[in-house]
């Protein structure tokens, strides 16, 4: 109810005790926040946070918050996307219907037919290398791009 609608919020708990009736002396989880813009994450991360403190707060437990990694959302142009430097983050369809990070993505990915659309699309990223490699004009819209970006 806080967070826009392409805000998403995934956790686990990766260490919860050992019986539901027993309060555990020590708990870990793990969690991702991702939105469109890294803007977005980094205005939210602080009431996430709140969050978590304060259910430490109300049931007299000590919280450590450890940020691992900060990942940012692609920025997309006409020829590369990035922030750092032009990069590219290309999807492609393995010809299933089940939604990606799904059990059913998973084993859909093991198929003849995906592995087949995997190859044909290293193939066109292929392409798209030789072309940044060979094409010296198309290299400089590139470059255009990324700095007016």
């Amino acid at each position: 109810q806080q967070v826009i609608p392409t805000t998403r919020i995934h956790g686990i708990i990766t260490n919860g005790g050992v019986a539901p009736n027993i309060i555990p002396d020590y708990t870990k989880a793990v969690y991702y926040v991702r939105s469109q813009k890294q803007s977005e994450v980094k205005s939210l991360m602080p009431k996430i946070n709140n969050c978590f403190e304060a259910g430490a707060l109300a049931t007299g437990c000590k919280l450590k918050i450890t940020q691992d990694s900060f990942y940012y959302d692609v920025k997309i142009n006409n020829f590369l996307v990035s922030y750092e430097v032009p990069s590219i983050h290309p999807l492609y369809n393995i010809g299933v219907e089940a939604n990606i990070h799904t059990e059913g993505f998973r084993e859909a990915a093991k198929t003849t037919l995906a592995h087949e659309k995997t190859l044909t699309s290293i193939g066109v990223l292929s392409l798209t290398a030789f072309e940044v490699l060979l094409n010296l004009d198309f290299l400089n819209l590139i470059k255009k791009e990324f700095k007016n970006y």
